[in-house]
């Protein structure tokens, strides 16, 4: 009889650990699934010299920062690494490139696309999203995607900063101190898997439905 397929899902979010168990679940009869919520985690569970069949990772998970934090793991433990991300745009494909991820998956991926890049990888292939996409659909994508994950009140922060408003401006017209607008931002950005103020005010500027 065959071992059961080892996979490990990082990810901060239970509901999206459980919709990637779901959609394994439509092509492997046997399977274990390994939770984790940090890359510290990960680590820890890799570090107990299991070999996993897959590792699928969030870009945004606490303790990633730089492509060598993901070329750790496929080095160090011989893992095979697919990565989740918000933000699925050129610079993050050139980013997963140079992480070594064998597959990067868009949060917003229909389920059937998400299963067939999965299959893939398991079977010693690579998935990454199509280029050529058309690039006001993959906006629309990522609109969708970032309003699943951002709080109303990182919302709120975001439409102002799209349109110009400093931290102050903001706090006071939102009756919240600084502090909290600060925090809301570190938050947004690392949602978004950005880095800065500009990024999320370009990226806000393609969300139609951002109020």
């Amino acid at each position: 009889m065959n071992s059961p397929v080892t996979i490990v899902v990082a990810d901060l979010s239970p509901l999206y650990r459980q919709a990637v168990a779901i959609a394994i679940r439509q092509f492997i009869s046997r399977y274990r699934l390994i939770e984790a919520e940090s890359l510290l985690e990960v680590e820890s569970w890799l570090g107990n010299g299991e070999k996993i069949d897959l590792l699928v990772v969030d870009r945004g998970l606490a303790g990633i920062k730089a492509p060598e934090d993901i070329k750790r793991l496929a080095r160090g433990y011989d893992a095979v690494i697919a990565m989740t991300t918000v933000n699925a745009d050129c610079s993050m494909v050139r980013w997963a490139r140079s992480a070594a991820v064998k597959t990067l998956l868009p949060k917003g991926l229909p389920s059937t696309q998400f299963v067939e890049a999965l299959q893939l990888t398991l079977s010693g292939g690579c998935w990454y999203p199509e280029q050529t996409q058309n690039h006001q659909e993959a906006e629309l994508i990522n609109e969708k995607v970032a309003f699943h994950y951002l709080s109303s009140s990182e919302l709120r922060v975001i439409s102002r900063v799209r349109d110009g408003w400093k931290n102050k401006q903001i706090a006071d017209q939102l009756n919240l101190s600084e502090c909290t607008i600060k925090s809301h931002l570190t938050n947004t950005y690392r949602k978004l898997e950005i880095d800065n103020r500009t990024q999320l005010a370009t990226m806000a500027m393609q969300w139609p439905n951002l109020k």
